[in-house]
């Protein structure tokens, strides 16, 4: 299996768009990859071509830790307010990796799986987990933030459609945020009377953080 990192940066001051809506992102060859997406610190940088696999499952992971390497690229470390906007209808199917950093998702169909609430399995399935891999408590944070007006019904493990948390060179925080002011949402973890435990069962390492909402979100 072939493996290769594509890093996008945003660069410049303020607020950027990258591709025109319509348009897709495409790869020659077999075999998977990771899109690796980075936006400039309390920056928005919106991705509007269509991301999909061509060739091999396609995995997309934002940002990450300064001199993180774990998925072979060199992250530049956005900060934890930088924010990586997905805005077109993406067929990925490899998973999605929030290492530091906010993923904000503008429309219903912009995460592959979408938010649940409907039993998923391998054949009718739209992406792959969600994995938060944040690091230190306070630094590094890794946030999904829903502002499409739906709420989250994922289960947590590491199968099709589910969520994990995982340390990645410090404690493995991370957690979700409302990007709509004035709406409610609700986050749901594995559904009525589902247990969860920090430190096991792929949920918040122990001593880390499950964190709701940004600066200037509920």
């Amino acid at each position: 299996v072939q493996t290769c990192a594509l890093p996008i940066y945003s660069q410049g001051a303020g607020n950027s768009t990258i591709g025109t809506a319509g348009d897709v992102l495409g790869f020659s060859g077999y075999g998977s990859r990771t899109l690796t997406l980075n936006s400039a610190d309390t920056r928005t940088t919106t991705i509007n071509f269509i991301i999909g696999d061509s060739g091999g499952p396609t995995s997309v992971a934002i940002s990450g830790p300064q001199g993180n390497n774990a998925v072979g690229v060199p992250y530049v470390g956005a900060g934890d307010y930088g924010v990586v906007k997905l805005a077109a209808t993406n067929t990925y199917t490899g998973t999605t990796t929030i290492y530091r950093g906010v993923l904000d998702v503008s429309t219903a169909t912009a995460l592959p799986g979408g938010f649940g609430g409907t039993t998923q399995t391998t054949s009718n399935t739209g992406g792959n987990a969600i994995i938060f891999a944040g690091g230190n408590t306070g630094s590094f944070r890794a946030i999904l933030q829903i502002s499409n007006g739906l709420d989250f019904y994922r289960s947590v493990g590491t199968g099709f459609d589910q969520v994990q948390w995982i340390s990645s060179g410090g404690l493995g925080n991370g957690g979700f945020s409302n990007g709509v002011q004035g709406t409610t949402r609700v986050v749901n973890l594995g559904g009525s009377g589902a247990q969860l435990t920090w430190g096991s069962g792929n949920f918040v390492s122990d001593g880390a953080e499950l964190e709701f909402s940004q600066t200037g979100n509920v």
